[in-house]
């Protein structure tokens, strides 16, 4: 069985070295230059006909025809494959009544080749795919904002793969993130702008996705499938698995998708330099399989999407910091004519009173409280104006954590939802 884990103990979870592996999937791990299979899933007399015991010790031109093995040889493993999974061409197996879909890599010292399969499999023809890549561009290089950028990547990537719901989530430093574009099926409810705690991706598992850009769970209600032996023979450890596609999920994290009602999901990460920006997070509410080629688009696609989000970014806060610096100046400008401080901020324009951009500001000036955008009502402002009055010294002070440092506050639906956005888990 599985390790018993909950969320006293997630974030210790080594999900790296599972050794389990989905059902749909066989995974060989060889030992080179011979190829030798030393260790397999316990699924293979079911997926190729031939019990693990009798594939344990055994070259791997037991499993393939010549051709297919020499080709392996001569055009894949010559390649640096380390930490870099390559997708094969379809693979025939000796014994298998249908190929399979293969990636291989090595990592510490293993040659680690999975193979799946999966019933009515239908692929994107190659031209297609190459078409809608292209126009994709085109339209990720015309968005002028961030947000714009995202919403369009989600809105392809759901028309590459047949997603009931896909969303680009944004991390930010302290591990939190928030929902930040979604394409989804038009009788679900939207989960865009969602704000979700770091607890909810533990630290182990943003450092897989680091790692690992793809990550595909076909069916949540899967029964994992044991490696055997359990312990690599050349090292007496457990197989690190953090670069293989097919390793079975953490129990919890299906347990979180089967109460969302999940039954699919998929996750490619959007990574920038060594930090791990966001990620497009796929749900599907009945069981899906992405083929090989369909996932290469999409893996192009998310790095595509980190090549350019940085500079996109950039832009946007230089138009931001100039536009901060123009709203500063008329308030300026307004004060030097104006009878009063809170006259002249009252008088300006916008959602907020001196030009930062946000949903929503509240002024207090000597008792008297003005609201403007989405910022709570009067009673909601008072409660903060006490918190602060108690608890800030500062002549100047700002936070994006109000929910940890005065969670009495956000026991208040409406002001937790107009300060810092609606809180999942």
């Amino acid at each position: 069985m599985m390790p018993t884990v909950d969320l006293t103990n997630c974030d210790r979870e080594p999900i790296h070295i599972p050794g389990w592996v989905q059902p749909h999937a066989v995974m060989l791990v060889l030992d080179e230059p011979d190829l030798r299979i030393v260790q397999v899933s316990a699924n293979t007399r079911e997926k190729l006909g031939v019990p693990p015991d009798e594939l344990l010790g055994r070259p791997l031109a037991t499993l393939l025809p010549a051709a297919e093995l020499e080709n392996l040889r001569t055009h894949v493993l010559t390649k640096s494959l380390d930490a870099a999974p390559y997708y094969l061409p379809s693979l025939d197996i000796r014994g298998a009544k249908t190929a399979f879909e293969a990636v291989v890599h090595r990592y510490q010292g293993a040659l680690i080749l999975e193979l799946e399969t999966w019933p009515e499999t239908k692929t994107m023809p190659q031209e297609q795919i190459y078409a809608s890549l292209k126009h994709t561009l085109v339209e990720i290089q015309a968005a002028t904002t961030v947000k714009d950028f995202c919403q369009v990547a989600a809105e392809r990537l759901r028309d590459f793969t047949g997603f009931d719901r896909v969303m680009v989530y944004r991390f930010s430093e302290d591990g939190s993130g928030h929902v930040l574009a979604e394409a989804l099926r038009s009788d679900l409810e939207s989960y865009l702008g969602l704000h979700y705690p770091a607890a909810d991706i533990p630290k182990q598992a943003r450092e897989l996705f680091k790692k690992s850009q793809l990550r595909l769970i076909p069916d949540v209600g899967f029964k994992p499938v044991a490696l055997k032996p359990v312990l690599r023979p050349a090292t007496g450890e457990p197989l690190d698995m953090s670069y293989c596609v097919t390793r079975a999920t953490s129990p919890i994290h299906a347990e979180y998708l089967q109460n969302m009602g999940v039954h699919a999901s998929m996750s490619v990460s959007i990574v920038i330099g060594d930090k791990l920006w966001g990620l497009f997070a796929c749900h599907h509410y009945s069981p899906r399989y992405v083929p090989h080629a369909t996932r290469m688009a999409c893996e192009f696609l998310a790095h595509t999407l980190s090549l350019q989000v940085d500079g996109k970014e950039k832009a946007e806060q230089h138009g931001y910091t100039t536009r901060l610096r123009e709203a500063h100046q008329r308030v300026t400008e307004t004060m030097l004519s104006a009878e009063d401080l809170r006259h002249s901020l009252l008088t300006l324009p916008g959602d907020t009173f001196i030009g930062i951009e946000a949903e929503g500001a509240a002024l207090v000036y000597d008792g008297e409280i003005h609201v403007r955008g989405n910022a709570g009502d009067h009673t909601d402002v008072e409660r903060l104006v006490a918190w602060l009055t108690d608890n800030v010294t500062e002549p100047v002070w700002s936070t994006d954590r109000l929910g940890e440092l005065a969670p009495e506050l956000f026991a208040l639906a409406a002001f937790g939802r107009s300060a810092h956005g609606q809180l999942g888990g």
